[in-house]
């Protein structure tokens, strides 16, 4: 038991489902000298069958049928986030906005977008390129290497196509800034469970799963495979 109602479990032996299959994949037993464990060798583990004759092995964890390529979030994001812009807005927006659509049908407009825009400039909105970061590296290690002078132009060149352009990576990202933007606004209004349907709707491990649970030929070759 912890404080505050809260309470911590903790595993103290290996973790089986129900038909028998030890899905545990790391071996705690044998540890290295510096504490560090290892996976289990797939020459280790054990072939069971699922009902339907599937072959499935313990010692590695449970496998996603349908893997999905994590989206890499831009740079620019993360400063947003950090720097607190879109939680200023979302605020600023509850407070000009006395009701908005349920949860799962809201959605920013091209006009609220462009608004968000003005309020970045006005918030003097700094961060970080890191191609801009890489190309000074670059630069000083060509320098310190003695090719920076032969290639001067062709630095000079780059670094006029990698000028800070703000206006230029707010809407060249904002597919990814959008849906972080409407849940944070969302939240004022229908708090942690509006959030999460505005999140699902962007949500693309769901969309994955439920177009797999529409299709039954799909799911039953992926039951019996």
């Amino acid at each position: 038991p912890l404080p505050y109602g809260a309470a911590l479990k903790v595993t103290t032996s290996k973790y089986y489902i129900p038909s028998g299959r030890c899905v545990q994949a790391i071996d705690y037993k044998q540890r290295h000298e510096d504490g560090t464990v290892d996976r289990i060798p797939d020459s280790l583990t054990t072939a069971f069958r699922t009902a339907h004759g599937r072959i499935v092995r313990d010692g590695g964890g449970i496998l996603p049928d349908s893997l999905i390529v994590p989206t890499k979030l831009p740079n620019i994001l993360f400063y947003l986030v950090q720097d607190n812009i879109l939680f200023d807005y979302a605020t600023q927006y509850a407070l000009r906005h006395a009701t908005i659509s349920p949860a799962s049908e809201f959605s920013l407009t091209d006009a609220d977008y462009a608004d968000f825009k003005a309020f970045v400039h006005q918030a003097d909105f700094k961060y970080d390129q890191q191609t801009e970061k890489m190309l000074r590296s670059l630069r000083e290690l060509a320098e310190f290497e003695g090719y920076l002078s032969t290639a001067k132009n062709e630095f000079e060149a780059l670094e006029k196509k990698l000028t800070h352009d703000l206006d230029r990576d707010l809407d060249h990202f904002q597919k990814d800034i959008r849906p972080l933007l409407a849940s944070e606004i969302v939240k004022r209004y229908y708090y942690q469970k509006g959030a999460i349907e505005q999140n699902l709707k962007a949500d693309t491990y769901l969309d994955a799963a439920l177009s797999i649970l529409r299709d039954p030929a799909r799911y039953s070759r992926i039951l019996n495979k």
